[in-house]
């Protein structure tokens, strides 16, 4: 006897109560619906009889089933536990898409498999639990499949590969939803929000946003203070989003709203000292040239 056969066996005797009458060794522990006992043994849950059936038959086929000469369902003695076999024929049946074929017997154990045909016409051996309880209806073309119609729904989330628009829809969505995130502050933080039909559904977003002209180009809000809605989201440049920022410092030269950075790009000068000749009251032209200022 191993010394795993012997310690189960001290654990059945530990937590037993032989019943007088019946010689039954009745189960103290839990019970699953079908009044089996259950147990937790070497890190996995089992049945309690198949514990004793172990501690006391070491040495039988431990892959059989296990039956009660008693029919009491709460005994693990270990007198009235037989191994065996129930054996349906599953042969000519259809699962799902499996037509079972022949039976099959896989080593070392010898436990019963059953070898089948799938629809799309390979071969896949199966245990018989698998196919009576639905676990596997295919050979997994049927999971292939429901992959692929997933991610092709639209094409821009095929596993291991999201396109650019794809990315930046989550992206906004996580900035939006998600207090966890980095940039939340900013922008779910700050009461921005996700309409309800690009939240929703990415194939709404890319349908009013588009495809993304470049790859220099990202998504960008025309009003910074506005929602993510159809109407103020754009592709841009980032040119243009470093214009179009909360802080962006804006002059009205000849009455056109401009982003001093732009005006002093065109005129060849750097941006801080043309914005401090602007606030300090320089026209235009003299804050170019730099000359004496005149309030204006």
């Amino acid at each position: 006897m191993t010394d795993t056969a012997e310690r189960a066996r001290a654990y059945i005797e530990r937590r037993s109560i032989p019943e007088p009458n019946s010689g039954c060794w009745i189960w103290e522990g839990t019970f699953d619906e079908t009044g089996n006992g259950n147990a937790i043994w070497e890190r996995r849950g089992v049945y309690a009889h198949r514990i004793a059936y172990f501690g006391w038959y070491s040495d039988r086929d431990q892959t059989q089933d296990v039956f009660r000469k008693c029919g009491n369902t709460a005994c693990v003695n270990p007198d009235h536990l037989v191994g065996g076999r129930k054996f349906t024929d599953l042969t000519g049946k259809k699962f799902g898409r499996l037509l079972v074929q022949a039976e099959v017997r896989k080593p070392p154990s010898k436990r019963i498999y059953w070898a089948c045909l799938c629809d799309c016409g390979n071969t896949h051996t199966v245990r018989p639990d698998q196919l009576v309880s639905g676990e596997i209806v295919s050979c997994g073309c049927y999971m292939r499949e429901a992959v692929a119609r997933r991610e092709t729904v639209h094409g821009h989330a095929r596993r291991g590969s999201h396109s650019a628009e794809f990315e930046a829809w989550g992206a906004l969505r996580e900035r939006c939803n998600k207090p966890s995130s980095p940039e939340y502050k900013n922008y779910g933080g700050r009461g921005i929000t996700v309409c309800q039909r690009w939240d929703e559904s990415f194939q709404s977003f890319f349908d009013d946003v588009g495809r993304r002209p470049s790859p220099k180009h990202s998504l960008d809000r025309i009003d910074v203070n506005g929602n993510y809605e159809p109407g103020n989201v754009r592709w841009a440049l980032y040119e243009t989003q470093v214009n179009n920022k909360r802080n962006t410092v804006y002059f009205e030269p000849y009455g056109v709203r401009v982003p001093v950075s732009i005006l002093a790009r065109a005129v060849g000068m750097n941006r801080n000292t043309l914005k401090a000749r602007l606030e300090h009251g320089f026209d235009l032209v003299s804050a170019i040239r730099g000359e004496n200022y005149t309030n204006v």
